[in-house]
């Protein structure tokens, strides 16, 4: 999945969570509840943030500026290892299981944990790639990049890649019990909870917001950018001897048009930023 795909769904996929909640699946075993069963407090009050804008076509681009605040990975906040930032890993090196083979624990584990499968799937697919001994460098180990805190706290063997992934699911089961809204859930998954009270929604952050994309265009198996043929699709290009159907030395009807479209929608989300969400 590239970097362009999960930037320029970014605010689709998170727009779309905060003002479709009507459509919102039913369904006990959904990320998706149909009724929200709990609210996040009010936004604290702080100068409008912009973590991601619009270039000339369209597509939604993280700034280059990371956010004053610290990005926090799973765990942290009130579960933090204050000596995460230096930490070392965890577990002794060993050789990562294959990529099918982890991929099928994963989801071995989630129907046994019987918590979401393919939810967990597209979690530990953007965490670790399914590589079962990768660490952050700032604590995370395993498939579900588990802080050794948070292992500690639902008595998980962090080292282990089946426990690794056990704790990763009662985590993922608590958040959602608490948020009922997968936005808000992968948030906190992401950056920890503190983070995104504090935001009053998803912390804008380049880190938290390309995670929070990622695992939903995995999980919808959204389309990549390139399969697009709307209006932002650019026109393809014509030799000097191709004809058009149009008059000589006239404008393609479709060209001009449908590159002013995307300007014009660019135009409108210039100066946006995904942050709150209620």
């Amino acid at each position: 999945m590239s970097a362009r795909r999960r930037t320029a769904l970014a605010g689709i996929a998170l727009l779309a969570a905060a003002s479709t909640s009507s459509a919102q699946q039913s369904d006990a075993n959904s990320p998706i509840p149909a009724k929200r069963q709990e609210r996040l407090p009010a936004p604290v009050e702080r100068p409008a943030v912009r973590s991601a804008s619009v270039d000339a076509d369209g597509r939604i681009v993280p700034d280059a500026t990371d956010s004053a605040e610290p990005v926090q990975r799973i765990g942290e906040g009130a579960r933090a290892d204050p000596d995460a930032a230096k930490a070392t890993s965890p577990c002794a090196e060993g050789a990562p299981l294959n990529r099918e083979e982890a991929r099928r624990l994963v989801e071995t584990t989630a129907r046994e944990e019987q918590f979401m499968p393919e939810f967990v799937l597209s979690v530990a697919q953007a965490e670790s790639r399914y590589n079962s001994t990768s660490f952050s460098g700032k604590g995370a180990y395993g498939l579900m990049q588990l802080m050794p805190a948070t292992a500690q706290a639902y008595g998980v063997d962090i080292c282990d890649p089946k426990d690794n992934v056990r704790g990763g699911i009662a985590f993922l089961r608590e958040l959602t019990a608490k948020y009922r809204n997968p936005v808000y859930v992968l948030a906190a998954y992401n950056a920890g909870e503190p983070a995104v009270l504090e935001a009053g929604g998803v912390p804008p952050t380049p880190e938290t917001v390309g995670f929070v994309a990622a695992v939903l265009n995995e999980f919808y198996q959204w389309p990549a950018l390139g399969s697009r043929t709307d209006a932002f699709a650019p026109a393809p290009r014509r030799g000097p001897n191709e004809s058009t159907g149009e008059p000589t030395g006239s404008v393609p009807r479709t060209t001009a048009p449908a590159r002013a479209g995307a300007r014009r929608q660019a135009e409108g989300w210039q100066g946006g930023f995904v942050q709150n969400f209620d």
